[in-house]
């Protein structure tokens, strides 16, 4: 973003240009290999901060105008957000996994390691958050997958 610094601060270029100049110059770089994090509070929170903090950077926001994040999305006009554009890149990479036949990544998501379990709360697995994302079971998403 810093790198585009006089693009954004010129006034020759409207702002629906700018808005798009971010989403296919800077988006794809903040959220290269996605697919296969597993996002938590706080990065989640990270990834909200860093989307905002462009948006204001577009039509000259100062931090001392004290405008809410509503206002600055209305002014930008934004459809879907940061992190529903990883949601959706997650979920084509989970379709595209369950879709090869014989793959090692398949095979480790949809296996079960033999073991026993650590102690503690359980870790946050990828997995879990295509699940909720979707509101479906994983035996419904392997037929949804397949069906296409």
């Amino acid at each position: 973003m810093a790198s585009l610094g006089k693009l954004v601060k010129t006034k020759d270029i409207t702002l629906s240009t700018k808005v798009c100049i971010v989403r296919t110059m800077v988006f794809p770089v903040v959220t290269y290999g996605c697919e296969s994090w597993t996002i938590k509070k706080a990065l989640c929170h990270r990834n909200d901060t860093f989307e905002l903090w462009c948006w204001r950077k577009l039509p000259r926001i100062p931090w001392i105008a004290r405008r809410s994040n509503t206002f600055v999305l209305q002014e930008i006009k934004t459809n879907n957000s940061l992190e529903a554009m990883i949601m959706r890149l997650k979920l084509k990479y989970f379709g595209h996994i369950l879709r090869r036949h014989d793959s090692l990544e398949k095979t480790l998501m949809l296996g079960k390691i033999e073991g026993t379990q650590r102690r503690g709360q359980q870790r946050r697995r990828w997995i879990d958050e295509v699940t909720e994302a979707t509101n479906m079971k994983l035996l419904e998403l392997r037929v949804a997958v397949i069906d296409r």
